[in-house]
């Protein structure tokens, strides 16, 4: 085979017309289609071997260019794709340039042009005299020079990407053969081209992954309430600083794939247990309801609890619920204020006289109910009120003197 490959092709033009010349005709095609096969072989072997970079793609279709050049001749062979980011086609190679991924022109598919129409119909097209074709376009004939054009469109699977073209400039008469190196030569083109497109769109959606994972981490590191998420077992997925520092813990490690309720959500204030199967997490999980409860207790690392207020929602995955995500803050300092207002409240009530209570502005903000008794008034009714409104006219003056001076001198 390489001893045939290394001879001189113009020893197998036919000589005359007698049997020897055709059979050397014979000869000569099937060598020319074993050595386009055998060209197209060693492109695709590279493609598979080097895919995955902008290089390898550009590499490969100046290759297969060159091929086009050898194998079919003409004076000029374009490669045009579909325009991902928009409609229509850009052509990105051609026989007097490099691999141009931005093209170096675009083509509508409303004006007519042979690559629409190839690209349209999924045909292959051989025009032998582009005279009268009202599939070429004006711009084909004057600026590139067409007389004659083979394309071929460039098919993955079912679906088509891209036109191959071959033109030349002089009338020729295009046979079976030509177009079928031209569509095993399309066929590496499209393998190449959706290979490449592959990898960068899996490039891409890892880099929008990682950009998403980087501001979520941000987010939830900015927080200050705890949020942690569990799977479908109830095992912790995640957890930001602001959770491990309220529960107690330096690291995410050593709650990441336990059990979430074991470890903080076990038993009841009291000192009951907390059965899991009646756990708001666990139920938002299982049955996809949100829970929210502010009367538990979350248990940090060293044994103590503290009292704690959650939200609980299902995290769904096409359709399905794959866990739950928690949010929970500490609510020590709440229940203390709410019981001191609540003490302040109860001695109010027990005093007889009457206790008034005003902001700076004269504004009334308590009202017991010994002042329900002197004045006749009820606490809803004289809140929000100003207190001028129960004191008599004569003494109105010397009140605003009271209020300036708290005002100025507090």
């Amino acid at each position: 085979v390489q001893h045939i490959e290394d001879q001189n092709i113009e020893s197998l033009r036919p000589q005359s017309t007698d049997e020897l010349g055709v059979l050397a005709t014979g000869y000569r095609n099937l060598f020319e289609i074993w050595r386009a096969d055998n060209e197209i072989l060693k492109i695709n072997t590279r493609i598979l071997r080097d895919s995955g970079s902008a290089l390898s793609l550009s590499d490969a279709i100046d290759d297969i260019m060159k091929v086009c050049d050898e194998v079919i001749g003409g004076d000029m062979v374009f490669l045009i794709l579909r325009n991902r980011t928009g409609d229509g086609l850009i052509g990105v190679a051609q026989t007097d340039g490099p691999y141009k991924p931005e093209g170096y022109y675009q083509l509508s598919l409303d004006e007519p042009s042979i690559a629409g129409w190839i690209f349209t119909q999924g045909k292959a097209a051989s025009i032998s005299d582009v005279t009268g074709d009202e599939r070429v376009s004006i711009r084909m004939r004057k600026e590139y020079g067409a007389q004659s054009l083979l394309g071929v469109p460039l098919k993955y699977g079912d679906e088509v990407i891209g036109v191959l073209l071959s033109l030349s400039k002089t009338e020729r008469e295009y046979n079976h053969n030509d177009q079928k190196l031209l569509d095993g030569i399309a066929r590496e083109v499209a393998i190449a081209v959706q290979t490449y497109q592959l990898y960068q769109d899996r490039v891409e959606a890892e880099l929008a992954r990682k950009d998403n994972e980087e501001l979520l981490q941000l987010l939830m590191s900015a927080t200050e309430e705890g949020i942690y998420g569990v799977d479908q077992d109830g095992l912790c997925i995640f957890i930001n600083p602001a959770g491990l520092k309220l529960l107690g813990y330096d690291s995410d490690d050593e709650l990441l794939g336990k059990s979430i309720h074991e470890m903080v959500h076990h038993t009841f204030p009291d000192g009951a247990p907390y059965p899991k199967e009646q756990c708001q997490v666990w139920l938002s999980t299982r049955k996809g309801e949100s829970g929210h409860s502010d009367a538990e207790v979350h248990w940090r690392k060293d044994g103590t609890s503290f009292p704690t207020e959650y939200w609980s929602h299902p995290i769904y995955k096409e359709g399905k619920i794959v866990g739950t995500v928690v949010t929970f803050i500490d609510i020590t300092d709440r229940i203390a204020t709410m019981e001191k207002l609540k003490y302040q409240a109860q001695v109010i009530e027990q005093i007889k006289n009457s206790i008034v209570a005003t902001d700076l502005d004269g504004i009334v903000t308590s009202w017991n109910k010994g002042a329900e008794n002197l004045f006749g008034y009820t606490e809803e009714f004289m809140l929000g009120r100003h207190i001028s409104y129960v004191y008599p006219e004569e003494e109105l003056a010397a009140l605003e003197n009271v209020i300036t001076t708290l005002k100025t001198q507090g």
